[in-house]
């Protein structure tokens, strides 16, 4: 195969040139005020950039990176080990949920719910579709009750009135002078607040009638 030249014409006068376009009224009509301004702009006498070296540019990198790893040395994230089981909890396998049938206290009654668990630890909230009263659906104070468990901002202790935590054994003294304090007035403006379904508070407030005859009983919404 020959190689072939290709001859390519010669521009023409008009082709060398190109239309000229401005920015602006004042660069059109070329006035004072743009002249200043563009004299502002780029000084007469202004040095251009110096070209950085690649060997310069290479040491300046490498000072960085290096004083950036003296910085940081401190803001690692904690060193957290991953350890088997001494004795493997029944039917518990890390990485496959675990389910349990639950209710939630509702409005006017329970609601049967599902609860996914993963290592014993609560992550999602279903209806329960075993359940012929409202099968798979449940409410938002349902869903929401996992944020609650897991709120940074929950007391993690008992806490007086003045602010300061208080002990195991100062709750108990608490509770015994208040105990003491109704009884010496028959349970006079002593009332339990607690839902119908609460079981769990409603079941004590005979035996608290025993000694506190006046004691009432209010069921919260």
């Amino acid at each position: 195969m020959s190689k072939k030249v290709f001859e390519h014409p010669v521009a023409q006068a008009g082709e060398t040139t190109g239309p000229s376009y401005w920015r602006s009224l004042e660069e059109r009509n070329k006035t004072p005020e743009f002249r200043t301004r563009a004299e502002r702009e780029f000084v007469e006498g202004a040095s251009a950039i110096s070209t950085v070296e690649r060997r310069e540019f290479l040491m300046l990198m490498g000072a960085s990176f290096g004083l950036a790893g003296l910085g940081l040395a401190g803001c690692r994230e904690p060193r957290n080990h991953t350890l088997p089981y001494a004795k493997q909890p029944e039917n518990t396998i890390p990485g496959v949920p675990t389910f349990y049938a639950t209710s939630f206290p509702g409005e006017s009654a329970n609601q049967p719910l599902v609860v996914e668990t993963h290592q014993h630890r609560p992550t999602k909230v279903e209806g329960n579709p075993s359940h012929a009263a409202n099968g798979t659906a449940s409410s938002k104070f349902a869903q929401a009750s996992i944020l609650d468990l897991y709120d940074p901002d929950r007391a993690q202790a008992s806490y007086g009135a003045n602010g300061a935590q208080l002990s195991v054994a100062e709750v108990r003294d608490l509770l015994r002078m208040l105990a003491a304090s109704a009884k010496s007035d028959a349970g006079a403006g002593l009332a339990f607040l607690a839902r119908r379904q609460s079981r769990s508070i409603t079941r004590p407030v005979p035996s608290v009638r025993r000694f506190c005859p006046i004691t009432r009983r209010l069921a919260a919404s």
